[in-house]
């Protein structure tokens, strides 16, 4: 198999897949901070030394080759955040927000304002750090949707259609996926620095607006389930 030539060493990175490839191999999926998302090839990922654990940053060696499969080197873990790992909360949410990244980015490309993101989270504000990233994924990728109906309100019952927000008047002439109440008075604070800052979401609120972003990408991606992991979520949500 061919690689490039380049050598790129201790790149702040996360790898957050690992999928068995053949025998002992597997192919993982990672984001670094130079090279966006990039697939590895891992030999012996199975074998005595192991695999890298996923969703901990650290620091990733690889020779890499544009368009296809890049040569795993090494994979040094930040020991700084052995903690996502170990708390259900921190570990669940950054799969999820990972899944949305790979329907949304191709390889080697990745948002900046998602990398940073996903360096911050704790257990105190895994939850409004999760709906951020999601929200910062899909506005770097040219998906965001909070915007004035084309009349200019945003009053009754909204309804969420491929091309944005439509008002209960001009919804007669378009069907679209029912936006609900407590998701609706959340949008405004995505756009809002100081007031997501100071926001806390309920269990709730966190449910509603992630069944939006779900139905906001299916839509743009013309997928059902795009993000399958949403579904599975969703269940787990108010226990989280």
């Amino acid at each position: 198999m061919p690689y490039d030539s380049s050598l790129i060493e201790g790149e702040p990175a996360v790898i957050y897949r690992l999928c068995p490839y053949s025998d002992s191999s597997a192919v993982a999926s990672a984001v670094s901070s130079n090279h966006g998302k990039i697939k590895l090839f891992i030999k012996n990922a199975f074998g005595k030394k192991g695999a890298p654990v996923c969703l901990i940053p650290g620091s990733l060696s690889f020779s890499l080759k544009s368009g296809g499969l890049s040569h795993f080197r090494s994979f040094s873990h930040n020991p700084d955040y052995y903690h996502y790992i170990n708390n259900p909360d921190i570990a669940v949410r950054l799969n999820l927000c990972f899944d949305f990244f790979d329907q949304l980015f191709p390889l080697g490309e990745f948002s900046a304002a998602f990398w940073k993101l996903i360096l911050k989270f704790t257990s105190e504000n895994c939850r409004e750090i999760s709906l951020y990233a999601i929200y910062r994924l899909l506005k770097d990728a040219g998906f965001w949707f909070y915007h004035s109906c084309a009349c200019g309100k945003m009053e009754g019952a909204l309804t969420l259609h491929r091309e944005g927000i439509i008002c209960e008047s001009c919804a007669q002439i378009r069907k679209g996926f029912a936006i609900d109440k407590t998701a609706a008075a959340c949008l405004p604070l995505f756009a809002d620095t100081d007031a997501y800052r100071a926001a806390k979401f309920s269990p709730f609120e966190e449910e509603a607006v992630l069944k939006l972003f779900g139905a906001h990408i299916d839509a743009v991606l013309e997928k059902k389930e795009a993000v399958k992991s949403l579904k599975v979520f969703s269940c787990m949500a108010l226990s989280l």
